[in-house]
């Protein structure tokens, strides 16, 4: 919501807060196809647009359902998950096609500033955006199935300016003036050694952008989310700034 919207939300009595909440839930989860991203979807996969359609509908479901059934118990058989899984490419697809997140994303790209990190980058449309738009931006994600999806997509689109970092054998080596962790710290074990690193990355005056930080409960629909034990105040106490986003912080 925006700053007045958050006015008129705040004076609303408690019933219609939640009408209002839930009407706006809905709206955000409304789906926009971008088509170019389903042709290329299909053209990756080999198989038809139509089970495209069917595999981004279900990609989540599938996802969470191998999650249970293989049922992984440390930080590298998470990894060996996430290298591998191909479903978590149609799940990632799907939500950014949301309403939501499409508005959250544009958001996103007028923030942003300088050299950008795009730490947990996943199936790389992101990236490919801002590029667009000029920015000079790293790609930074565990190498496997949507490591190789995203390099395969920068290189038919024709961006060569986009670095990729494989996370499984390279670690950040530079400093950035914008590090966005985007749906990324609540599928990470050690999201706190997380967060302090990349802070240590960024330059003064730099932006965080980081989501997932209200996370505190075991998820059905996402039963690969890791419960967050910090908030916050625990970025503040590690030199960053809140503002009037949730999810922008900015270095003293």
């Amino acid at each position: 919501m925006n700053n007045l919207l958050r006015v008129l939300y705040s004076i609303l009595p408690n019933f219609l807060k939640k009408i209002a909440k839930n009407f706006y839930r809905k709206l955000g989860s409304f789906i926009i196809l971008d088509m170019d991203f389903v042709n290329y979807l299909s053209e990756h996969f080999r198989v038809s647009k139509k089970e495209i359609l069917w595999l981004l509908k279900f990609g989540n479901r599938i996802d969470s359902n191998l999650w249970l059934i293989l049922n992984p118990q440390t930080e590298e058989e998470e990894k060996i998950f996430y290298n591998t899984t191909p479903f978590y490419i149609f799940d990632l697809a799907f939500w950014h096609m949301t309403l939501a997140q499409r508005h959250f994303r544009s958001k996103i790209i007028k923030i942003v500033k300088g050299n950008v990190l795009d730490y947990g980058g996943g199936i790389g449309d992101l990236c490919l955006a801002m590029s667009k738009d000029g920015l000079r931006v790293d790609y930074a994600d565990v190498g496997g199935r949507t490591f190789d999806f995203a390099k395969q997509m920068f290189q038919k689109k024709g961006v060569n300016n986009i670095s990729m970092i494989n996370l499984n054998n390279e670690n950040i080596s530079k400093n950035y003036d914008t590090i966005l962790a985007i749906d990324v710290i609540e599928h990470v074990p050690n999201a706190k050694e997380v967060i302090f690193n990349l802070i240590k990355h960024l330059n003064k005056n730099g932006r965080l952008v980081v989501t997932g930080l209200r996370i505190n409960e075991d998820s059905q629909i996402h039963p690969m989310h890791q419960k967050i034990n910090f908030n916050k105040e625990y970025l503040i106490s590690l030199g960053l700034l809140s503002t009037n986003e949730p999810w922008l912080f900015l270095k003293k």
